[in-house]
């Protein structure tokens, strides 16, 4: 993951597909974007760095798809925060000061059961646990 980042032009990339505007293409495209954020936020340290830096603001643009993407975009946006929060507690603290990740989740808990697609529900089970693992194993 980290040679990719190093050797390519992926992060400038990403940028560019989450500033399109918003249509049915767009919104697929964002969707592929985040999908590749979260795998890329499996990398080392340093690519979770890039990843949260102003520099190519991604952490932000998948944090503003927690408030207004598809279902779709939530799911993949919100599995990127679970795999930053899994990096240490410094990135749970960052994420959970940073990110809407907080408000997604009281807002997805508020949802009647059957009425979320089971895979988001347990995206969302498993960004919690990750959350409680991190800040209280500090």
């Amino acid at each position: 993951i980290d040679q990719i980042v190093k050797e390519t032009n992926i992060l400038e990339s990403l940028v560019l597909f989450f500033k399109l505007g918003d249509n049915v293409y767009r919104t697929q495209i964002k969707v592929e974007a985040t999908w590749i954020a979260l795998n890329l936020a499996l990398g080392t340290s340093q690519t979770v760095e890039k990843l949260c830096s102003d520099k190519y603001r991604i952490f932000q643009h998948v944090s503003n798809q927690l408030e207004q993407g598809s279902e779709d975009i939530l799911l993949n946006s919100l599995w990127f925060m679970g795999n930053i929060v899994s990096e240490s507690y410094q990135c749970a603290a960052y994420v959970l000061a940073n990110s809407n990740t907080l408000a997604c989740l009281e807002r997805l808990s508020k949802v009647p059961i059957g009425q979320v697609q089971e895979n988001l529900a347990e995206i969302a089970s498993w960004v919690v646990m990750s959350v409680l693992k991190k800040i209280t194993s500090y």
